[in-house]
């Protein structure tokens, strides 16, 4: 705790670790009373003394780093990867449901580290987490990932997964579960950078603007077509959803040069909505699909071009 107060100060580690500041806060008490009680070690007390040094500091604060702020990760990163993810995954569910495994001489967990599979219980949770491994294998295609993953999205991803897991009524329903899960969690990633850019100050590039319209009004078509279903991931023609990106894309460009970049953050959900909620949907879903793949959607290039021309003309 020491070193993080003095490389971050001790502002921001109270905000990110609340938990381990209070801990440290309780134990230093502990520790200052039993010096200032036990008589062997008042004379040792009474060389501690920072009187002059906190004047000194009051006088004159530090000028402390400030924590990082942009820590996402290239979507090729050991963290996002799937032998990362697992490794997340395993570790909360052991904190979770196992047991304490404290490296000797030890009280207090220091982290996932300190838990194990509880006696017993390793061959379901092995199953358990099989069960996960194949989901996430099978629904997350690196090539469909956003460039750069947000550590909150991971650890969004990771305590989604673990409830999934725990709310499931049995090991083949977790499977179907995590696999929707991730799927969506996927298409959402590139939501997620081009909203996190624009935060940052920065102008997305019209296809990657253009992108994340297009995957959240497919998403949104999918639940106005009445497929509610959570563990479904809506599923489009390639080769259309590509020619509607270079399409609006390049209107979007012309659109964005007169646009302030306080309202490119809105500009997602604006017309993904115009284009889902069109009075003449671009979107449906095929007499043929409707049993035997409802997660499919079609789209009508033309309607959905004049849907987000309309609004571009309306902004």
């Amino acid at each position: 705790m020491p070193q993080l107060i003095a490389e971050f100060g001790a502002e921001i580690v109270e905000k990110h670790c609340p938990g381990m500041m209070k801990f440290y806060k309780d134990f230093s008490a502990k520790v200052h009373n039993k010096m200032a009680t036990d008589p062997a070690l008042s004379q040792v007390l009474a060389k501690i003394d920072n009187t002059k040094l906190e004047k000194k500091l009051q006088a004159k604060p530090p000028q402390l780093p400030t924590a990082p702020t942009n820590q996402w990760l290239d979507k090729s990163a050991g963290d996002v990867s799937l032998d990362g993810l697992m490794a997340k995954i395993e570790a909360e569910y052991k904190v979770r449901h196992g047991e304490l495994n404290l490296v000797a001489n030890t009280t207090v967990p220091f982290g996932p580290g300190s838990y194990k599979v509880k006696a017993g219980e390793e061959q379901a949770f092995n199953t358990k987490m099989a069960k996960v491994r194949a989901a996430l294998q099978s629904s997350m295609d690196p090539g469909k990932l956003a460039s750069e993953i947000g550590p909150d999205a991971i650890r969004s991803l990771v305590f989604e997964t673990v409830g999934l897991v725990e709310r499931a009524a049995n090991d083949d329903a977790i499977e179907v579960a995590v696999a929707g899960n991730a799927g969506h969690w996927v298409r959402d990633s590139k939501i997620r950078l081009v909203d996190h850019k624009i935060d940052q100050g920065q102008r997305p590039a019209p296809v990657d603007l253009a992108e994340a319209v297009l995957l959240q009004a497919e998403s949104n078509a999918l639940a106005k077509l009445g497929n509610r279903d959570p563990n479904s991931v809506v599923d489009v023609n390639g080769e259309k959803h590509a020619a509607l990106v270079k399409s609006l894309a390049a209107d979007l460009a012309k659109k964005m040069k007169t646009l302030p970049a306080d309202q490119l953050m809105d500009l997602v959900p604006l017309l993904a909505n115009a284009i889902a909620d069109s009075p003449k949907s671009p979107f449906s879903i095929k007499k043929k699909n409707l049993t035997g793949d409802p997660s499919h959607v079609s789209i009508d290039k033309a309607s959905a071009k004049r849907a987000w021309l309309l609004k571009l003309k309306a902004l």
